[in-house]
């Protein structure tokens, strides 16, 4: 089995206790629903919170002041990944679209242009260039569509449109949080919400993904 932190490392991810239980849930249990990885997750964090113990403080002021600063530092650090990658996905989608536009605009004026030079003999026309011709106008709406093939596959505008909303989820969390008050039941209900939250995410991360699975022929 492949180390979980490599491979988020060769992808330029931080590497995270919640990011490491998703690849290891996802590994021992490649043909289970949304909502069972996310039970794995679960129970792996947990695992891990009770196998670290827990550490010696007092729940006045100032420690919950401390866990509101942590609490929020971590939603800031998951927006701002989220925030990152929607707008990397969105350029991403973007791009493939004026390629394949691109694509297909030149093969209709290729085509126009073999089609007048041939009509109204305004050139002479050789075999050899026919042939190109022939094979420019056949290839380029072929790259086209293989193009738009790869961004429905992707679903790069869906994935963007995703981190933009847990963008926004995540920064009303912190900004409730910020503004909130400093009542210990109250920190940790939004703490609750946002567990439920990043999971949450994780599962439509983990449904988005079966629902595009491919099979190669043969």
């Amino acid at each position: 089995m492949l180390d979980p932190a490599k491979i988020l490392r060769e992808h330029g991810v931080q590497v995270t206790a919640q990011r490491l239980a998703v690849l290891r849930a996802v590994s021992a249990l490649p043909h289970c629903m949304a909502d069972e990885v996310a039970e794995a997750v679960r129970m792996e964090i947990g695992a891990i919170s009770r196998q670290a113990g827990l550490c010696g403080g007092r729940l006045d002021n100032e420690g919950l002041a401390a866990a509101r600063q942590e609490l929020q530092a971590l939603l800031r650090d998951q927006a701002a990944y989220h925030e990152i990658t929607a707008r990397r996905f969105k350029r991403l989608h973007g791009r493939l679209a004026l390629v394949g536009l691109s694509l297909f605009i030149a093969a209709f004026l290729l085509s126009a242009a073999a089609f007048a030079a041939i009509a109204f003999r305004l050139l002479s026309v050789t075999p050899d260039m026919k042939y190109w011709m022939i094979v420019a106008s056949a290839s380029l709406p072929a790259f086209a569509s293989a193009g738009y093939g790869i961004r429905m596959i992707g679903d790069f505008e869906g994935a963007a449109k995703r981190s933009a909303r847990m963008k926004a989820q995540l920064d009303a969390l912190a900004s409730s949080i910020e503004k909130g008050g400093a009542e210990f039941e109250w920190l940790r209900d939004r703490a609750h919400k946002a567990s439920d939250v990043i999971l949450g995410d994780v599962a439509n991360w983990r449904l988005a993904v079966e629902s595009r699975e491919l099979e190669m022929p043969g």
